[in-house]
């Protein structure tokens, strides 16, 4: 799954930069210290909420090589077992980000609803997320 490109909604990438900030001197307001963190979570909640949604417009966030190999990418490859259930399209680095990226542009709905939308700091909140 090296040298590809990870996209996400361009609908949602102002959800992103909100939640992302890095180098920020606020984590409070700032949770995620990278997209590709928030991606995950995204992609996960997406999962659990049975939440795929195909992306319409899309927007180029990161590349794929900032995954790690030892706890995300085994992350991404149980989500497109569990979506195909076909061996074989595990082998193509690009099918299984695609469904990645669909469950992480249906998942990060979850997340404002949670982290943004709740009273209180988002970091606050993502922990309590976390936590429930």
């Amino acid at each position: 799954m090296k040298n590809l490109r990870v996209y996400i909604d361009k609908d949602k990438h102002e959800t992103y930069e909100k939640l992302v900030k890095r180098g920020s001197e606020n984590p409070d307001h700032f949770p995620f210290q990278t997209m590709k963190d928030l991606f995950m979570l995204s992609a996960c909640l997406g999962f659990k909420h049975d939440a795929f949604e195909e992306i319409g417009s899309s927007k180029d966030i990161f590349s794929s090589d900032v995954f790690d190999e030892k706890v995300d990418i085994p992350m991404i490859i149980s989500l497109a077992y569990a979506k195909d259930k076909n061996l074989m399209n595990l082998l193509d680095g690009r099918k299984v980000l695609d469904i990645a990226q669909g469950y992480a542009n249906g998942g990060i709905g979850y997340v404002v609803e949670e982290v943004i939308n709740n009273p209180g700091k988002p970091l606050n909140n993502l922990v309590e997320m976390i936590l429930d």
